[in-house]
């Protein structure tokens, strides 16, 4: 499956106008993608006539080409918003900071707070299976109907068991209930790259980071 040229120019304009508008992305051009057996590494790689310090494919999915995913048994998920209880907050701050680092603090009531008081137009996500908290993500504030698939993670023990695809997928299913019609995630992994694939996530472009004069 593929974006039709025509709509590729458009989401790209989209696009470059949704990171024009996020401040640390003040020094990065947005390129079409180009097809290639190789984009993981390539895309990965300066040359003399590209001085990037860094390009990352970026991917996007749309209601057209969104594909659900079916969750594991046990698994369900909680979607946190400025409403959510704080007790809640943590647990989703915390499944997502020990998906990265094992050894993360704990998040205090003070981040919960701090962390809920953000979750107005954009949602977070805790995946529990059987009841464990085990998977977290979240999409950002959407702009002008896009919005960015970030922070997604799965604590080691319950990797490569799906959970992050039907975190994913739930994650999309309501961003586009909340007037999002694009969902966008950057990934340089090529097993993430392969998975969000198969959730409907088609290369749009490379996200180039240069460096500042």
């Amino acid at each position: 499956m593929r974006f039709i040229q025509e709509d590729v120019m458009k989401l790209i304009h989209r696009l470059r106008a949704y990171f024009r508008a996020i401040d640390s992305y003040s020094a990065t051009e947005l390129l079409p993608f180009i097809p290639s057996d190789a984009i993981l590494s390539n895309l990965a790689s300066a040359s003399p006539d590209n001085p990037a310090s860094a390009a990352t494919p970026v991917l996007a999915c749309t209601a057209q080409t969104f594909r659900p995913m079916p969750a594991p048994s046990g698994l369900e998920f909680v979607v946190l918003s400025q409403y959510t209880s704080l007790p809640d907050v943590q647990e989703g701050l915390d499944t997502n900071a020990w998906g990265f680092d094992p050894a993360a603090p704990a998040a205090t009531e003070a981040d919960a707070e701090a962390f809920r008081a953000q979750l107005i137009t954009n949602r977070a996500f805790t995946a529990k299976l059987n009841k464990q908290p085990v998977a977290a993500g979240m999409f950002t504030p959407p702009i002008d109907g896009i919005a960015e698939l970030v922070g997604m993670t799965t604590l080691a023990p319950y990797r490569r068991r799906g959970i992050a695809a039907a975190l994913t997928s739930e994650i999309v299913r309501v961003a586009f209930a909340h007037q999002v019609d694009t969902v966008i995630l950057q990934t340089n992994n090529p097993v993430a790259y392969r998975v969000y694939q198969r959730i409907g996530f088609l290369p749009i472009a490379r996200l180039v980071s240069r460096h500042r004069d």
